[in-house]
């Protein structure tokens, strides 16, 4: 997958977020950021702090209190904490610390 195809990935994973998707992300958001406690331990500690900024922006904008933001940007934001923690993506979770190869490449992605 090139760099190129990578960008459109995120981009459509992030059209096809509906705003219930969104919101309800929003509302499950105080139980995910506990699991990006998860990477503090891991080989990839920033992406803790990456994800917990990402998850910042989706709640801000979807509640209002941040309303400047471009909307595509925020719904790329919010497909990264998603990918995140949804069970099935392109390298699995359950290979151990490889299978966040892709998780973490997707939030960096979204900073790029």
């Amino acid at each position: 997958m090139t760099e190129t195809d990578f960008h459109e990935f995120i981009a459509r994973g992030a059209s096809r977020l509906t705003e219930r998707d969104v919101h309800r992300l929003v509302a499950e958001m105080p139980d995910l950021r506990e699991q990006f406690s998860r990477l503090r331990e891991s080989a990839y500690p920033d992406a803790e702090r990456q994800l917990w900024f990402l998850s910042e922006v989706v709640d801000r904008v979807w509640t209002e209190a941040h309303l400047d933001m471009p909307y595509g940007a925020a719904l790329e934001a919010a497909f990264a904490v998603a990918y995140f923690v949804r069970d099935t993506d392109l390298i699995p979770d359950s290979l151990g610390p490889i299978g966040l190869t892709d998780d973490i490449a997707v939030v960096q992605a979204v900073f790029a």
